[in-house]
């Protein structure tokens, strides 16, 4: 009799295991899923299973079911245990640094939008009509170069003036041999004109004279090189290089020839036989003719300040290419010892100012080096 009583309440406590671990049962098979709470991204659905392994946020993570309702989170990585989190919807759980809220509805992921079909290609756009040419109402200019310095000035001008000192500083040699530095001294009168930066000069010297090319010695007594005249003719262009309010700088080039005619006077010694093996020594004046020609290139540079009724300016020329001839010698006896001439130096350096009123202005200059140069003169504009 014990045996059936023994089995009938085995038999009832097995059916009350089974009701009460069916929900159980049945809650390890139910999904669930987490949202990010920043990002707003759902990451699932996991299965509820106790020891299963889910990817959350790149790492690797176990479950833990912790009765009745909990929920715990073990890093594989690390080991540490996030949570445990009530499996109640909302609820906020942080995993490795990140919240997190537990929802028992899987449906959140919504599926991308299909991909928007292709629009159709554009309407070609008419062709736009050919414009109407429309005769101009004047010629057209012709396109002119471009270039960086300014344009040239559109001055015509007429100068005049006279120069009561033009000397050259010369430097000579009498018979291959170096005699005196002697000045070729001259009192000038000229006359230049100039338009849109081309310029032509003449000058005129009526009195040219120098000095005693050797000392007096026994052989030469006199050696006067004077009573002579010259004139000079050059041609050049200079233009504006810069131009900044009233101060403007200029460069140019010119090519000058000139040619003094003088003469040489002598008095130099000769001897005769005389009696007693003696020799007799007299002394004869005579006189030669002298003419040099030279032909330089000069390039020429200046600054200049100048505003409605004065100015002045520094100019700078330098000799790169110059030659000078002198046909003629010193008369010693009967032959003639030959003459050379050369400049001093190729240098010259020169100020000076004017002062105007309407188209007319008195000027004044200074030049010093390859030639000392003192002028006073006038200006007119055409």
């Amino acid at each position: 009799m014990s045996h059936p009583r023994r089995s009938s309440l085995l038999a009832g406590l097995l059916a009350a295991f089974a009701g009460f671990g069916s929900p159980l049962l049945a809650a390890s098979e139910e999904s669930f899923s987490l949202q990010e709470i920043r990002a707003e991204q759902v990451h699932g659905p996991y299965l509820l299973r106790d020891g299963d392994r889910l990817q959350l946020g790149g790492a690797a993570y176990q479950m833990r079911l912790v009765p009745p309702d909990r929920l715990s989170f073990i890093s594989l990585a690390t080991g540490r245990v996030y949570g445990p989190v009530q499996t109640i919807e909302g609820r906020l759980v942080e995993i490795d640094g990140r919240m997190y809220a537990f929802s028992w509805r899987v449906d959140q992921m919504v599926p991308a939008p299909p991909p928007r079909a292709p629009l159709p290609p554009a309407p070609r756009a008419p062709p736009r009509p050919e414009p109407i040419p429309i005769p101009p109402l004047h010629a057209p200019e012709p396109l002119r170069p471009r270039t960086a310095l300014p344009p040239p000035r559109d001055t015509r001008r007429a100068t005049f003036w006279i120069a009561p000192t033009d000397d050259t500083p010369m430097n000579w040699k009498v018979d291959g041999r170096r005699a005196r530095d002697v000045d070729l001294a001259r009192t000038t009168v000229g006359g230049a004109l100039e338009w849109r930066g081309w310029m032509a000069e003449l000058h005129l010297s009526p009195s040219v004279d120098g000095g005693e090319l050797l000392p007096q010695g026994m052989d030469v007594v006199q050696s006067d090189l004077g009573d002579g005249t010259g004139w000079l003719l050059a041609v050049g262009y200079r233009r504006p290089l810069l131009v900044r309010g009233d101060w403007e700088v200029t460069g140019g080039a010119r090519a000058s020839l000139r040619q003094d005619a003088l003469e040489l006077t002598s008095n130099t010694a000769f001897g005769r036989a005389g009696t007693n093996e003696t020799v007799d020594v007299s002394y004869a004046t005579q006189s030669s003719d002298i003419t040099l020609t030279e032909f330089a290139l000069w390039l020429d540079i200046g600054l200049a300040y100048a505003v409605d009724h004065w100015g002045i300016h520094l100019d700078l020329a330098f000799q790169p290419l110059g030659t000078v001839d002198v046909d003629g010698g010193l008369a010693y006896g009967d032959r003639e010892l030959p003459l050379k001439a050369d400049r001093d130096q190729p240098l010259s350096i020169g100020v000076g100012g004017w002062l105007g009123w309407n188209r007319w202005r008195v000027f004044g200059d200074f030049t010093t080096g390859s030639d000392q140069t003192l002028r006073i003169g006038m200006m007119v504009d055409l």
